[in-house]
């Protein structure tokens, strides 16, 4: 039987990822290759769906249902997922229309 992935708990602010337990940041501008590293390590797992935007941007969703949002070679958003009373928040670009890719 596989244990569960160790999760590091974070919290989403206005300019992008706040780690709860340290001072470390992801920072929009930060790369997209090192952030979704970050997120997978954050998470215990790799994003679980990849979409494209009408907008051009891509958005990744985790498995707690955080959804980032990336241009070409930047982290330039993020969606929270809605948590019983929580709603759905965002900060930065989103992407409108999503398409599979």
């Amino acid at each position: 039987m596989e244990s569960p992935a160790q999760t590091i708990p974070y919290t989403l602010d206005a300019n992008g990822i706040q780690l709860a337990d340290r001072p470390l940041r992801i920072d929009f501008g930060r790369t997209d290759h090192s952030t979704m590293t970050a997120m997978t390590k954050l998470t215990g797992q790799p994003a679980q769906r990849q979409v494209g935007c009408t907008n051009g941007l891509r958005a990744l969703t985790w498995r707690d249902g955080t959804v980032l949002v990336f241009d070409t070679t930047e982290f330039v958003g993020w969606v929270s997922a809605a948590n019983g009373s929580d709603p759905r928040r965002t900060a930065g670009l989103s992407c409108p229309s999503p398409q599979t890719l």
